[in-house]
C-alpha cells in the first residue's frame, strides 16, 4: 500500500487525533508558553505568595500594626521579633506583612482604574477616527507634556488637605479615603495620569484591527459598530494591554513607596513599605534592618512583576508560537 493510500485510509482518525492541538486558542497556547518560561513562573509564584500574605495578614502577622512597646524600641532581630522593632517598638515583620496589603492593593487597583479609563478612550479614538481621534489624541499629548509626578503631588495635596474636611457630595469620598487609609488619593492620582499609555496602545491596535477582512465583512452585513467593538476589536487588542498592565503594577508600587517616603502616601498608622523606609532612613547606620527588609520586599515584588510581564509579552506574541 502506498503512502498516499495509508494517509487517505487513516484520514478521519488522524484528523480527529490532531485537531485539538492544531486548533488550540491563542490563550491556551500563550498559557503553555508562559509555563515554559521559568523566570515568569518563579515571578508568578512569588506574586501569589505576596497576595496570599496580604489577604491573610491578620492571621500571619505576629502582632498588629497598631501594637507598640516603648520598652522594646530598636531591638535587633530575635526570636520574639524576627526582624526586630522600630523606633516606636513596633514589630518590623508585622509591619512588612501589613505593608504588602497596601502595595498589592495600590498596584492592582491602580492598574484596574487605568485599564478601565484607557481602553474605552483608546478604542473610541481608533475606531471612530477623524475629528474625534484628533481631539482625543491632542488631549493625550497635552497630558503627556504635563509632568505626571507634579500632577500627582498636586492631587495628593488637595485630597489630603481638603477631603477630610469635605461635606455634602464629597462626604462619601472622604469616608472612603478614611477607610482605605489614604489610598483613595493614590488611586485617583495614578488614574488621572497613567491611562495615557494604555489609550495610545489600544488606539494603535484598533487602527490595525479595523482594516482586517473579518471586520470589513461584519460592517458590510450591517453588524452594529458597538457590537463590532465589544465582540471583536477590544478582545483582540487586549494582549498588549495585559502585558502593559502587568509591567505597570511595579511602577505603581514604586510610586506609592515614593509618595509614602515623602509623606504624601498612606495615612499613619497604616503601614507601607515606603513609609517604613522613610521612618528607618534616619537610623540606617545603627539599625540597617529597618530599611533593608522593606527595600528587599519592594525589589523582589517589582522583579517578580517584571519577570511575569516579560513572560506574558513573549507568550502572547504570535511570532513566538513555533519557538
Amino acid at each position: 500500500m502506498s503512502q498516499s493510500e495509508q494517509i487517505r485510509l487513516a484520514g478521519p482518525s488522524a484528523a480527529t487525533f490532531e485537531s485539538p492541538a492544531r486548533h488550540r486558542s491563542l490563550w491556551v497556547d500563550a498559557f503553555q508558553r508562559l509555563l515554559r518560561n521559568k523566570a515568569a513562573v518563579i515571578g508568578l509564584g512569588f506574586i501569589l505568595f505576596v497576595v496570599l500574605v496580604a489577604i491573610f495578614a491578620d492571621v500571619l502577622a505576629p502582632y498588629s500594626y497598631r501594637d507598640q512597646d516603648l520598652g522594646s524600641v530598636y531591638q535587633p532581630p530575635s526570636r520574639e521579633h524576627l526582624l526586630g522593632t522600630n523606633q516606636y517598638g513596633k514589630d518590623v515583620l508585622s509591619l512588612l506583612i501589613y505593608g504588602a496589603r497596601v502595595s498589592i492593593t495600590v498596584g492592582l487597583v491602580a492598574q484596574l482604574i487605568i485599564v478601565l479609563v484607557g481602553v474605552p478612550i483608546g478604542a473610541i479614538s481608533g475606531f471612530l477616527g477623524g475629528r474625534v481621534d484628533m481631539i482625543i489624541m491632542r488631549f493625550v499629548d497635552i497630558m503627556y507634556a504635563f509632568p505626571d509626578l507634579l500632577l500627582i503631588i498636586i492631587v495628593m495635596t488637595f485630597i489630603k488637605g481638603a477631603l477630610p474636611k469635605a461635606g455634602g457630595p464629597l462626604a462619601p469620598l472622604a469616608r472612603l479615603n478614611e477607610l482605605t487609609g489614604g489610598l483613595l488619593g493614590v488611586f485617583i492620582a495614578l488614574g488621572l495620569t497613567w491611562w495615557l499609555t494604555v489609550a495610545r496602545l489600544v488606539r494603535g491596535q484598533i487602527l490595525s484591527l479595523k482594516e482586517r477582512d473579518y471586520i470589513l465583512a461584519a460592517q458590510a452585513v450591517g453588524v452594529p459598530s458597538r457590537r463590532i467593538m465589544v465582540r471583536h476589536l477590544i478582545p483582540n487588542a487586549l494582549a498588549p494591554v495585559i502585558v502593559a498592565a502587568t509591567l505597570g503594577v511595579p511602577q505603581a508600587i514604586m510610586m506609592e513607596a515614593g509618595l509614602s517616603f515623602i509623606g504624601m502616601g498612606v495615612d499613619p498608622p497604616t503601614p507601607s513599605w515606603g513609609m517604613m523606609i522613610q521612618e528607618g532612613a534616619h537610623a540606617i547606620r545603627g539599625y540597617p534592618y529597618l530599611v533593608l527588609s522593606p527595600a528587599a520586599a519592594i525589589a523582589l515584588t517589582m522583579l517578580s512583576f517584571n519577570f511575569l510581564g516579560d513572560g506574558l509579552r513573549d507568550a502572547l506574541d504570535p511570532g513566538m508560537k513555533d519557538r
